[in-house]
């Protein structure tokens, strides 16, 4: 039982983070903060990275027990599913501000994008997460790491149903359309 008490405590922790950081998406709690939308957008991306490093932090401190080999091969697969990550995130960030982002600019798109990596999947920054998040879990693969993944998956799911509430809220029929013929998470790879 003792060995399980650090995961049951990253799992809480991660718990938490979800927790604060919908919370913090909230309309409400913005409006309660009172401060600009861009001022707003920073202290969430401040106060997400904050709470994101201090469970990796924490999670470094567990023991490290592995579920699979850690060898060269899962180390090389692993850092390919992370890389084609990386290249997602680049090719959604075409398409959308970095800058407003991570709340160095205000937000000025107000179009629904569904041209470039969005023509293919409806949330490429989800898809790219995962790919990234389960890349590190093949190139370490310790239960520390795995828990990690789980829970940013569980997150990232729950997340994207509220998100996809919101947009068809802003875009209507728009969006309704777009997510007919655009795939959630996993990429269309080829046209019809």
């Amino acid at each position: 039982m003792n060995q399980l008490v650090p995961y049951i405590i990253l799992i809480i922790g991660w718990l938490m983070f979800g927790f604060a950081h919908s919370a913090m998406a909230t309309t409400s709690v913005r409006k309660s903060i009172g401060l600009s939308d861009l001022n707003y957008r920073r202290l969430y991306n401040v106060q997400s990275l904050l709470f994101l490093l201090l469970l990796l932090i924490y999670g470094a401190t567990i023991d490290s027990q592995y579920f699979l080999a850690d060898n060269k091969a899962n180390k090389a697969i692993g850092l390919m599913l992370a890389t084609f990550g990386y290249l997602i995130i680049k090719l959604a960030f075409k398409q959308i501000s970095l800058k407003s982002f991570l709340g160095f600019r205000e937000e000025k798109q107000t179009e629904l994008i569904t041209t470039g990596i969005y023509a293919r999947v409806r949330h490429p920054l989800y898809t790219a997460t995962l790919l990234i998040v389960f890349g590190f879990v093949v190139f370490s693969p310790s239960y520390t790491n795995a828990i990690h993944a789980i829970c940013v998956t569980v997150y990232i799911f729950i997340g994207a149903y509220f998100e996809e509430k919101k947009l068809l809220k802003t875009y209507g029929s728009q969006y309704k359309d777009y997510r007919k013929r655009t795939p959630f998470i996993l990429p269309k790879l080829f046209n019809k």
